[in-house]
């Protein structure tokens, strides 16, 4: 038996790479028509129908399906997605935009919570887009049913690294103020980071 035919034995058939994709382009398709369509529309029934599809294949006998990003590449289930497609490409951005570690979401969600968080997430998505001050980023109203990690990001002196051009760590730490200065922030705020 060759290697490829044994690491492919290995994969429990609910965990195939097509599974996990189209799990997770049905999940796009939520984000792309729940904004449009109310609850109890025949085109978001039929998309929520094959998602409720899809997450009962990928989550088997689990009572939650895990989406992760590690090192900006996807996995689902802790299997990495090795093909990512235009849709998965464009989950991906959105947990990167949103600082997301994690989203685990139950198999049984209901419909109005899948919208819910579909809502509470593009929200929070536009809400962030247009800020120009430090703020600590918290999702509001997520359903029961999903269960979210946020990544927390924290900068001091000894973080940054000379980057060769002579620079130390204080005046690399200056240029990143001077750079927020530049694109709006106001100048308390910035105090508030040197303090």
């Amino acid at each position: 038996m060759s290697t490829s035919q044994k690491d492919h034995q290995e994969i429990p058939p609910h965990l195939e790479q097509k599974k996990l994709i189209e799990f997770l382009e049905s999940l796009h398709r939520i984000f792309k028509i729940g904004i449009y369509y109310p609850a109890g529309h025949k085109v978001l029934d039929q998309a929520a129908e094959k998602f409720q599809r899809n997450i009962s294949n990928v989550a088997d006998t689990n009572r939650s399906v895990l989406i992760e990003l590690h090192n900006e590449t996807l996995h689902v289930a802790g299997h990495e997605i090795s093909a990512p497609t235009g849709a998965l490409l464009e989950i991906k951005k959105l947990i990167l935009d949103l600082g997301i570690g994690s989203i685990e979401i139950d198999r049984a969600i209901p419909l109005p919570e899948l919208l819910q968080l579909v809502s509470s997430l593009l929200l929070w998505r536009s809400q962030l887009q247009g800020i120009k001050e430090f703020t600590q980023a918290d999702i509001a109203n997520l359903p029961v049913s999903v269960r979210i990690l946020q990544k927390e990001f924290l900068v001091d002196e000894s973080a940054i690294l000379p980057d060769g051009n002579g620079e130390d760590a204080e005046h690399g730490l200056h240029s990143v103020f001077q750079a927020l200065a530049e694109q709006g922030v106001e100048r308390d705020r910035i105090e508030q980071c040197i303090r």
